[in-house]
């Protein structure tokens, strides 16, 4: 495929980063300017030309080394030309999801949207990916996420009629981020190790239109609250008061409810025993 000229920088950063050495780096989603997402689930073909955030597979053998930091320097290194979400793993764990029949491994080996090859892949490797079979995730690990985010938001509930607003949030961001992994496993299968709300929405945006517009980060009111929620995770940890209003964990709860509306669609059609939370 032709690169977009921004593209060829950001695959210049990853190929700069000291001792990762990327095998292959692999473009699964995009978001326009208007906020249009485009995803390799959804099998988006057209050129790339306008895009403000990115998503990107990066497969290299050092990926378990320091995989943390090499996100970091890839994703600020990347700002001057657009947001980026990178998952970096090595090839054995690309081997390890494909046995394991994950969707998002699948399409993307099969996909034409390598942006940057090492090495050429062995006939029988190559063969192995266009066999593979996209199963169904574990529906004990979506119920197990479902629940944890269930059993935070009733805390959340329990915390705000006390009147205590800032361990409220902070529950709200556990129920979040717990209902946003879940989510993204039930897409793509593959588990985001981050606590970041905004950056676990923003990976969910890529591969599921619905989301555009929850928990919305376009007004400045918006990004606060947003910002606000991420604050409250680690001033909470530390005991650090943090202030947080009650029309604050009202909107909050507005949001992180639509969030469970859609996960409640995908877990109830794939149980038969009642999930008692």
């Amino acid at each position: 495929m032709e690169l977009h000229p921004a593209l060829i920088e950001i695959v210049k950063v990853i190929l700069g980063v000291n001792a990762l050495s990327p095998d292959r780096i692999i473009l699964l989603g995009y978001i326009n300017a208007e906020g249009q997402s485009f995803s390799i689930l959804n099998g988006f073909c057209e050129e790339v030309t306008d895009f403000v955030d990115v998503n990107l597979l990066v497969i290299s053998e050092n990926a378990n080394a320091d995989r943390l930091r090499y996100i970091d320097m890839i994703e600020q290194r990347c700002k001057p030309f657009a947001r980026i979400i990178c998952i970096i793993l090595s090839r054995s764990d690309i081997q390890s999801q494909m046995e394991y029949g994950n969707r998002l491994a699948i399409i993307a080996l099969q996909s034409g949207k390598v942006l940057y090859q090492k090495w050429e892949t062995a006939p029988h490797i190559q063969k192995a990916i266009y066999e593979a079979v996209i199963k169904e995730g574990k529906e004990v690990e979506l119920v197990s996420w479902y629940k944890r985010s269930h059993l935070f938001l009733q805390m959340a509930k329990v915390q705000f009629n006390l009147g205590n607003c800032g361990m409220a949030a902070f529950c709200i961001h556990q129920s979040l981020e717990q209902v946003l992994i879940m989510l993204i496993i039930s897409v793509c299968g593959y588990r985001m190790g981050i606590h970041n709300p905004d950056r676990l929405l923003r990976m969910l945006r890529f591969h599921n239109d619905a989301v555009a517009d929850i928990f919305p980060n376009k007004t400045a009111e918006e990004k606060g609250r947003l910002c606000l929620l991420k604050k409250v995770y680690i001033n909470y940890r530390y005991r650090v008061e943090l202030e947080v209003t009650e029309d604050d964990i009202r909107y909050f709860f507005t949001e992180l409810g639509k969030l469970h509306a859609m996960a409640d669609r995908i877990i109830y059609p794939k149980i038969t025993a009642p999930i008692l939370i």
